[in-house]
């Protein structure tokens, strides 16, 4: 499999989406299927190597939470803005997944509220290769931390 450079959230606001994977794993559990929180909290980025990136990357804002009935899960869209050599700038998006649904009545679209925690944007976080040597086993090799001017 070939390495990804992914987007870490710092642990601060890391921590902020674990407590929302648990509220959100409350609001829709029942006792008919199963519901997690989908580890790690690492978002895919289209970057080729882990020092474009951190040139690169200008803002990355994480939205409000939706559910994507294909995947059976609830994701946060992420835009992810940046300079190219150009000094154009592009935007990009991806995904952060939630919580996904096996088994169990996943909700609908409307079910989502609005959270007060975003629009996120983080300022500090980590970018790095990341690499399943098997299957349930995450590595992130070349980390390096990018702070961003407010």
């Amino acid at each position: 499999m070939q390495n990804q450079i992914v987007i870490v959230p710092h642990p601060t606001e890391e921590l902020l989406l674990i407590k929302l994977q648990k509220k959100l794993i409350r609001q829709f559990f029942t006792s008919d299927g199963l519901i997690f929180a989908c580890q790690p909290l690492w978002i895919p980025s289209v970057f080729e190597t882990v020092e474009a990136a951190k040139a690169e990357i200008t803002q990355i804002t994480l939205q409000n939470p939706e559910f994507d009935s294909d995947k059976n899960q609830i994701f946060c869209p992420v835009k992810i803005q940046s300079k190219n050599k150009a000094d154009k700038l592009c935007d990009q998006t991806s995904t952060l997944p939630l919580v996904q649904f096996e088994n169990a009545t996943a909700p609908a679209a409307p079910m989502l509220k609005k959270e007060e925690l975003f629009p996120l944007s983080l300022k500090i976080f980590r970018l790095g290769e990341s690499s399943s040597p098997c299957n349930g086993l995450h590595e992130l090799t070349a980390a390096v931390w990018k702070k961003l001017s407010r």
